[in-house]
């Protein structure tokens, strides 16, 4: 498995087809072929993936997390007075804890997101 597909694999079939769809341009030619090739392996086609996109848009969550406001994916850089990223259980509890006192709409925190590259600031 290669460094791509390794990173990859890692995302949920909606998470790839918003990556898909903002950040595949941004990869050079050799590992936007590598990209395709793993999506494919994944059973996942343009159809699906529209499908997955629109579906996710404007999708609701229970759960409270903080997630990208374009894609949904939880998969965040957070900035504050220093960029930080979170994926395990417990920087996710410290970041909850962080968000329920500063609003993300103040401007006191954004973050990046590390599927679509959407940029909160």
């Amino acid at each position: 498995m290669d460094n791509i597909e390794e990173y990859l694999s890692q995302f949920e079939d909606f998470e790839l087809a918003f990556f898909c769809k903002y950040k595949l341009e941004t990869y050079m030619d050799e590992s936007q072929n590598s990209i395709r090739a793993y999506i494919k392996k994944r059973n996942l086609d343009e159809e699906k993936m529209k499908a997955l996109i629109e579906q996710y848009s404007n999708k609701k969550f229970p759960d409270g997390d903080l997630r990208c406001s374009r894609c949904k994916s939880k998969r965040l850089d957070i900035h504050k007075e220093k960029s930080f990223s979170f994926t395990s259980l417990n920087s996710i509890k410290y970041i909850e804890e962080l968000i329920r006192y500063k609003d993300i709409n103040s401007g006191n925190i954004s973050f990046t997101c590390n599927v679509c590259g959407l940029d909160s600031k």
